[in-house]
């Protein structure tokens, strides 16, 4: 668990000094963060499954960096989106800009990463088909906790933190 911590930690400053924003960093991470539990409902409430090991735990350091790519594809989309100069001053179309270029990028490795996790999920080995399964819910969600909390923090960021 203190490895986990340790790369989130470590993953977090990196966010901070490439995006240059604590807010924006802390919301990326927590996203990230927070695809955990909810898929872990997903796959004991949804799916049934009650197997739970340690390797599930792994699962949270590879989502640390599909989640962080994900928040780094949609943070360079938002960049350009504001140095358009017919957009830069309306943050609702700088905003629709972000999510238009970003989402089909972030859609492409993710669901590349769930096949993965999918084809992991055909094992005959419970513990690495239970991992499949539980890592196969997870990319997604991070996917979709991206596309639907990263616009409001970057709309906060722009109209609340930036303009100070």
């Amino acid at each position: 668990m203190l490895v986990t911590l340790n790369v989130a930690f470590v993953c977090w400053i990196y966010m901070t000094l490439h995006m240059r924003s604590i807010f924006l960093s802390t919301m990326g991470i927590l996203i990230v963060l927070m695809a955990v539990p909810i898929s872990l409902v997903i796959y004991v409430k949804v799916f049934g499954i009650e197997y739970f090991s340690s390797i599930h735990i792994a699962v949270v350091i590879i989502i640390i960096g599909i989640g962080a790519d994900d928040i780094f594809v949609f943070h360079d989309a938002w960049r350009h989106a504001r140095a358009i100069k017919s957009i830069r001053k309306d943050h609702v179309k700088v905003l629709a800009h972000t999510v238009r270029e970003s989402t089909s990028a972030m859609f492409l490795t993710s669901a590349t990463s769930t096949m993965a996790f999918v084809a992991c999920s055909m094992s005959k080995i419970m513990p690495i088909r239970a991992f499949g399964i539980f890592s196969a819910i997870v990319v997604p969600t991070v996917y979709i906790l991206t596309i639907a909390v990263m616009p409001f923090a970057y709309f906060i960021y722009e109209v609340y933190i930036l303009e100070l």
